[in-house]
């Protein structure tokens, strides 16, 4: 049996090209994201395209997750484990990039870049880490930008969502 992956925000952009080259390679997934109607279609999508080794298909399933509920994501991490017989690695994906230029009343916008993009991935490393060391084995991986290490206009929240992710992750 192939290796079981979980990706946070696996609907869009880096996470659903991640889905979409496990699934080619056989993995067992666990796909979260805000948008039920949208994984479901990505899970039908990916099954079919699949190029699965012989004697074996793809294994993915969803759950509607948004990351800034730490309890949600312990629940959803500790079924989609269940689902999968183990999770070997899950990747810490969601997030969001909205503008958030200072003087522009654009705090709203800010706080929401700063609780997906930084709490959100701490509570998913957490609740990877607990599950990791219930079940004796186990991978992280934190996507962040190169947007951390240098700033951008009108994405300071974002810029420093990914600062703090790094020294996080470090």
């Amino acid at each position: 049996m192939g290796k079981s992956i979980l990706i946070t925000g696996a609907t869009r952009g880096l996470g659903r090209h991640l889905a979409t080259q496990f699934a080619r390679r056989g993995y067992r997934l666990a796909l979260t994201g805000r948008d039920p109607a949208v994984l479901e279609a990505l899970a039908q999508e990916l099954a079919a395209d699949a190029e699965a080794p012989a004697g074996t298909e793809p294994r993915i399933v969803t759950a509607e997750l948004d990351v800034r509920d730490a309890a949600r994501t312990r629940e959803v991490l500790a079924n989609c484990a269940g689902q999968l017989g183990g999770l070997d690695i899950v990747v810490a994906n969601a997030g969001v990039a909205l503008p958030s230029p200072a003087g522009k009343d654009s705090l709203e916008q800010a706080r929401t870049v700063i609780e997906i993009n930084v709490m959100g991935a701490i509570n998913t490393l957490d609740a990877a880490v607990q599950l990791f060391l219930d079940q004796g084995h186990g991978h992280l991986v934190g996507v962040s930008s190169v947007a951390g290490a240098r700033g951008m206009r009108n994405q300071g929240a974002y810029c420093a969502s990914k600062a703090a992710l790094n020294r996080y992750l470090e």
